[in-house]
């Protein structure tokens, strides 16, 4: 039986502008429903921070990456690789 918490259990989620007003109720959403949820911020690491350290569960990661700097985008590319293997679902919120 799916549930709630568990339906994206194992699932990869990357969030672009995810420390902002929408895409911080993504990100909890996402988490609530038990993916792994990757927060990109431009200018507030605190905030992302601080959204991160609130979500359910456990695996999210925090990163500064512009949506208009291709080298950052490739760069979080990579990391995405290496630490999760995958991404599933992208949320193009910023």
């Amino acid at each position: 039986m799916t549930t709630e918490n568990n339906k994206l259990a194992g699932k990869v989620a990357l969030v672009t502008g995810g420390a902002g007003g929408i895409g911080s109720a993504i990100c909890k959403r996402l988490a609530q429903a038990g993916a792994s949820v990757i927060i990109t911020y431009n200018n507030s690491v605190d905030k992302a921070q601080a959204l991160a350290d609130e979500l359910a569960g456990e695996n999210h990661m925090v990163t500064r990456t512009r949506v208009d700097n291709t080298e950052e985008q490739i760069t979080l590319a990579q990391t995405i690789k290496a630490t999760y293997g995958k991404l599933d679902i992208l949320v193009n919120n910023a």
